[in-house]
């Protein structure tokens, strides 16, 4: 091949790349034009997780509307995503929100909601969930859930139930972590949360069950080696204590280290 000729294919080459991005560039300038007219078609809500159903389709699609507009007949690239993300993520009962434009000319939000683990009954009677990650929540307007009950000594203040606070973000109420800390584990066992259905806590972070079977009251102490606690005290249904004897005691006391007191009605 004459030199001639080898510069003739590389030029041809160098065309024919050119050319390549010239079209690309044409490509891409058509489709941002398709994009910036395109106009909001449909309004997709994709639940992630385990969904209990705490928050219907119908409030998480309000909560898409910007300036009292839905998005639905609106132009897409007006709407702001990470704007709507934080209108869903202000819902206490949400864990994750991602909203994102699709080709397709959809606008979808996918959630993730909070898995409440304990119900809390603090001393003016208001109820509010605690959740798998220690954040608290109000009760859910359109779910009801059978979790175990625990009653405070105090009153909870209504602002960290609305903004979803987390026990560990808060000085305010400071046996909150004790009361994460007794979920968890019941969460953990289909055994505890079946048959520690209720307990109180104490002014002084101590901890009293009311078990589902038995007459009898369990007095923990404060929640300090809490996991000991309930092995000891299955360790005694198993071997101290058959179905029959459980009604026999008044009190299982198990506030000191290495000892269960057993009070007899």
């Amino acid at each position: 091949m004459t030199l001639r000729s080898k510069n003739m294919k590389r030029l041809l080459n160098w065309s024919a790349v050119l050319l390549l991005g010239a079209g690309c560039v044409a490509l891409l300038s058509f489709v941002n034009s398709l994009r910036s007219n395109a106009i909001c078609e449909a309004l997709e809500v994709s639940y992630r997780g385990d969904t209990l159903g705490l928050l219907p389709e119908h409030i998480l699609r309000e909560s898409s509307m910007v300036e009292g507009r839905m998005p639905l007949g609106n132009p897409l690239a007006e709407l702001d995503t990470r704007h709507i993300e934080e209108r869903l993520l202000q819902l206490p009962h949400l864990k994750r929100a991602a909203v994102y434009k699709t080709i397709d000319r959809k606008l979808v939000m996918e959630v993730e909601e909070r898995r409440p683990i304990l119900r809390l009954i603090d001393a003016k009677g208001k109820s509010a969930w605690l959740d798998s990650e220690g954040t608290l929540m109000p009760l859910s307007a359109y779910r009801h859930l059978r979790l175990p009950v625990l009653s405070l000594p105090y009153a909870l203040e209504e602002e960290l139930l609305k903004k979803g606070k987390s026990v560990w973000n808060t000085e305010a109420e400071k046996h909150l972590q004790a009361c994460y800390a007794y979920a968890l584990l019941l969460d953990e066992s289909p055994f505890w949360r079946a048959q520690l259905q209720h307990a109180t806590l104490d002014g002084q972070g101590r901890l009293t069950a009311f078990p589902q079977v038995g007459g009898h009251s369990i007095h923990f102490g404060d929640v300090e080696a809490l996991p000991e606690k309930l092995e000891a005290l299955a360790m005694l249904y198993r071997e101290g204590m058959n179905a029959e004897r459980w009604n026999k005691y008044s009190s299982i006391n198990l506030t000191f280290k290495d000892q269960i007191v057993c009070t007899k009605k």
